[in-house]
């Protein structure tokens, strides 16, 4: 039987948002994961948070996983609760996933959406996707869940492997939760 895929968790998050983080932090510590985490802290204080911010930390946030030493990356917000297998199902997952797809693990009712709360991709295609980010305006990289879905093909996973917690959108998103989240689903 082969290994499973090794996977990096990176979280985008700001020091405005310090309570929420701690609050996914403490749900992540409730979980299985053990593998590396980093938190894309976005440096810029000196404006107030909104969408310019964030389209920035989030090309900051697929630069660094483009340079992760794991085979795929986990692209998560700050603002999550997760399942309690979530390193052991992204693995499974990942083992999955083609190099050019990009896995959802958030299904929401909002129909616009896409699931960027976490995202699993190969390390090659966040790679590319952050070329291609670099490249894209603010104004075609924002809303990033259309961006996403625009220039990947995404595959959904179900049940959803994290939740999004009742927390204050940054940029003034509604409110959004999913209906298939399972806090404890595990792959077989």
């Amino acid at each position: 039987m082969a290994a499973k895929p090794t996977v990096e968790m990176f979280m985008i998050t700001c020091n405005e948002r310090q309570r929420t983080r701690h609050a996914t932090l403490a749900s992540l510590g409730c979980s299985d994961w053990r593998s590396d985490l980093s938190l894309v802290l976005d440096p810029d204080i000196t404006q107030p948070t909104g969408p310019i911010r964030m389209l920035r930390n989030f090309r900051r946030l697929l630069s660094q996983a483009a340079r992760s030493r794991s085979q795929f990356v986990l692209l998560v917000e700050d603002d999550l609760d997760f399942n309690e297998h979530i390193e052991h199902n992204a693995r499974a997952f990942a083992a999955t996933l083609e190099r050019d797809a990009v896995g959802a693990l958030y299904q929401t009712t909002l129909s616009y959406k896409i699931g960027c709360q976490a995202l699993l991709l190969h390390v090659v295609r966040a790679y590319e996707l952050s070329k291609l980010a670099m490249l894209t305006s603010d104004k075609d990289l924002g809303p990033t869940d259309s961006w996403v879905r625009n220039v990947a093909r995404v595959i959904q996973h179900t049940p959803s492997l994290v939740q999004h917690r009742d927390a204050t959108s940054t940029w003034g998103a509604p409110r959004h939760r999913s209906a298939s989240f399972s806090a404890t689903w595990r792959h077989a």
